[in-house]
């Protein structure tokens, strides 16, 4: 069960972080999935829709309800996939870079309060053990 245990853990933590950080979003009137979105679609150039609602495990009506809430507020835009007449690309606009970047400053402040007492040499190996194992799990990119 030490599988079972590490996965609860993970969850404890995710959910721990996720109440300190989620108000950022929601003073913007961010959706947690709609800053995933944002950050996703501001990590690529173009990113397809179908992938990213694959990718994210969101049935494609509901991930289209997302993007037109995130288009209506200016924070991305969908364009036509040069590629495939049939698909369309998500691409970030020079709005939602701003708030995503002011939002990151917020999270990245929050988050120095909160481990002020963890020493870097403990930072650098929390992040290279996380790391490592998202490297061995090999997640599909979108």
């Amino acid at each position: 069960m030490k599988w079972v245990a590490l996965l609860a853990l993970f969850k404890r933590v995710n959910w721990k972080l996720g109440r300190r950080i989620v108000p950022f979003f929601k003073e913007e009137n961010l959706t947690p999935t709609e800053m995933v979105v944002m950050l996703l679609v501001s990590k690529k150039d173009k990113c397809a829709i179908t992938k990213m609602a694959d990718y994210l495990g969101v049935p494609f009506s509901t991930f289209t309800e997302v993007l037109d809430r995130l288009e209506s507020k200016g924070l991305i835009e969908r364009i036509p996939n040069p590629k495939s007449r049939r698909s369309m690309l998500v691409i970030s606009t020079s709005s939602g870079l701003e708030l995503l970047d002011k939002i990151e400053r917020k999270i990245e402040m929050k988050m120095e309060e909160i481990f002020k007492e963890l020493s870097e040499d403990t930072y650098h190996q929390i992040f290279n053990v996380l790391n490592a194992l998202n490297e061995y799990l090999n997640d599909e990119e979108v």
